[in-house]
């Protein structure tokens, strides 16, 4: 009996790399052939510069066997900024795959091997916490949302453990408030929450599989993390709101960030997924 649970196991394990082998060279291949159309568009600032990376965060998911679920509305403004929560690189996946997104990540990630450049052709906005850079950073927030792509902040200023939402950083809601009521641009808070593996509830000791913080490498983490089997990822957007009702940068952050963690442990607690499958049974 012992020694069949150990082939059991066996089998098992070589099962899981695999399927992760599978999926990194699935993914490289597909990262490959859209690198160079990428690449040209950013170059010629083609219009499909905002729409091929959403193309690639599609096929993407379906690689990993990402499964999105959406509740709310998004904002129908053109000038939409998205405030959210921010547990793993999954979480960029996943929301570029749902619009034309471009991202706002600290300056660093521009130097990261892979991620950085990746982060580049994506026309990441990279952004200092200096007082002297906040004019020309507004500006560059400004210029892509004018120009119709939706922008998302990660207001925690780094990642999470998928559980707790941390206090979210005022200092980069300075790059937004004071202008929004001029250039019309709406906010609209976002909560993400990796909820489920094979339909199972994630619990939180499984959560460090899927969020990715602190100190831990990237690529032994992705590596593991694409032997799994299908990941649902929730995605909670909130009414959309007025900047400039608000009197401070402060009491902006403050707002967002109350609404977010509320709904992150919502959907951590599987409240919107019972509502959405209750509904799916009386449809």
């Amino acid at each position: 009996m012992k020694e069949r649970h150990i082939q059991k196991l066996e089998i098992n394990r070589i099962q899981f790399f695999a399927k992760s082998l599978c999926r990194t060279f699935a993914l490289a291949g597909v990262t490959t052939f859209i690198i160079p159309a990428q690449l040209i568009s950013v170059l010629f600032k083609l219009p499909v510069a905002n729409s091929i990376p959403r193309l690639w965060h599609k096929i993407t998911g379906r690689i990993i066997g990402l499964r999105i679920l959406t509740y709310g509305k998004v904002s129908e403004n053109t000038r939409t900024l998205y405030v959210s929560n921010h547990a793993s690189y999954l979480d960029i996946v996943a929301l570029g795959a749902i619009d034309n997104i471009n991202f706002i990540a600290k300056k660093e990630v521009a130097d990261w091997p892979v991620l950085g450049f990746l982060a580049r052709l994506q026309r990441t906005i990279f952004v200092e916490r200096r007082r002297v850079k906040i004019r020309v950073q507004r500006e560059e927030i400004l210029s892509r949302l004018e120009q119709g792509a939706k922008v998302v902040l990660f207001a925690e200023g780094t990642s999470n453990d998928g559980i707790h939402v941390q206090p979210f950083k005022s200092a980069l809601f300075s790059l937004l408030h004071g202008v929004a009521d001029e250039k019309r641009i709406t906010l609209q808070p976002i909560s993400i929450a990796y909820t489920r593996l094979d339909d199972i509830p994630i619990g939180r000791t499984f959560m460090p599989k899927l969020a990715w913080y602190g100190d831990m490498s990237l690529l032994p983490h992705l590596f593991q993390l694409l032997g799994f089997g299908s990941i649902t990822v929730e995605i909670k957007f909130h009414e959309p709101v007025d900047p400039s009702v608000f009197k401070t940068r402060h009491d902006l952050a403050h707002y967002c960030h109350q609404i977010v963690m509320k709904d992150t442990i919502a959907l951590n607690a599987g409240i919107y997924w019972q509502q959405s499958t209750s509904s799916d049974r009386n449809s």
